[in-house]
């Protein structure tokens, strides 16, 4: 995930950044992959050259990597540049919470009940049954059209 962040930086900027240059050097010289210290620098290093960075984070609870990748943000979270801004979803997990909250005091927690998200769900799955040429055959069944959209509503867990 740390090597996403430093790509999408290096590609935002005008030219290719001499911090990423360098460490590129560096790890083929010694035929190795750059630790995420080293990429994190990097990415310390091309932030310095912007006025301001947000990152977007979907569906962080889903991350293969979460441990690191909430490490890495608390780390630039510290950083108190101001420059960067974080912007993440995730389903309220203890240890993104707690991590979370240690990154800054200057946060806004948004939650979404599932009965919310479950209702919108719902009206989706209404929708598609009714318009999606592939499920016009359930069109006149009531009951299964009522299978289906209950069973995804619960299968989505209220995601």
């Amino acid at each position: 995930m740390v090597r996403s962040l430093v790509l999408e930086l290096a590609l935002s900027c005008e030219v290719f950044p001499e911090a990423l240059l360098e460490l590129h050097k560096s790890c083929m010289l010694w035929k190795r992959a750059p630790s995420a210290a080293e990429l994190l620098e990097v990415a310390a290093r091309i932030i310095d050259q912007f006025e301001h960075v947000y990152l977007v984070i979907d569906a962080l609870d889903e991350c293969s990597d979460r441990r690191e990748l909430l490490d890495a943000l608390e780390l630039v979270s510290k950083w108190q540049s101001g420059k960067t801004h974080i912007l993440s979803s995730s389903r309220d997990l203890k240890d993104i919470q707690v991590s979370m909250e240690t990154c800054t005091t200057d946060t806004t927690d948004i939650s979404l009940s599932t009965e919310l998200v479950n209702n919108d769900i719902r009206a989706y799955v209404d929708e598609i049954l009714k318009v999606d040429r592939e499920l016009k055959r359930w069109r006149n069944n009531p009951d299964a059209q009522e299978l289906i959209r209950s069973i995804l509503v619960h299968k989505s867990n209220g995601m």
